[in-house]
């Protein structure tokens, strides 16, 4: 297990590939992925820090991910989903320009969201089937102005909470959507592009 908890403002820098079994950060505490594979078997548990995540460097996790912290994907930067990763806690994932999360191209991932919210521009999923994603509580947020969070995981999305564009953002979803008990909207000064079947639940264009 790898912590990061002693009091104050740090950074610890990975540059290379690495693997611990899980991970806890403190508030002020930031473990920035400056390049190669860091593998995360078993989850975080009080992770109140920041993950950062640079273009080219790949975080790969699974088990829970209790967090009330942050993971910051860079343009480029990617988040594998290998098994099952639930992400709870109330900590936001947040994604920028090419920043991907996929599943794993092996066995590919479940991607279970209870209570994150998962934000920015990039892509959920890669079109190809082996990521599944659940989104059961929290949201997904396109909110960067001018750009687009796509949802394209090449299976049926379940959703029984938000799945929103705002400020600007656009969400393009891709997939079809199980959304009984979900809210698809489109916030102020957002926009909302559905390709495939919404079932159930609310679809709300409060911006466009």
């Amino acid at each position: 297990a790898a912590e990061l908890l002693a009091g104050g403002v740090y950074t610890v820098t990975s540059s290379g590939d690495a693997t611990v079994a899980s991970l806890a950060t403190a508030a002020g505490a930031t473990l920035a992925i400056a390049g190669g594979t860091f593998r995360l078997l078993q989850g975080a548990t009080g992770a109140a820090g920041a993950i950062q995540v640079a273009a080219g460097a790949t975080l790969t996790a699974s088990g829970t991910f209790a967090s009330s912290g942050s993971v910051d994907l860079a343009d480029g930067a990617s988040l594998v989903v290998d098994g099952a990763l639930t992400l709870a806690g109330g900590g936001r994932i947040v994604l920028s320009g090419a920043a991907g999360v996929v599943g794993d191209g092996f066995d590919g991932g479940l991607l279970a969201n209870h209570g994150e919210r998962i934000e920015g521009a990039g892509a959920i999923g890669a079109g190809d089937g082996m990521l599944a994603f659940v989104n059961a509580s929290g949201s997904v947020n396109a909110n960067v102005g001018g750009a687009a969070l796509t949802l394209f995981t090449g299976q049926t999305v379940v959703n029984s909470a938000r799945l929103q564009a705002s400020g600007g953002g656009e969400l393009d979803i891709e997939d079809a959507v199980n959304n009984v008990g979900g809210v698809v909207a489109a916030l102020a000064g957002g926009t909302v592009h559905v390709d495939n079947v919404v079932n159930g639940g609310s679809v709300v264009a409060n911006g466009s």
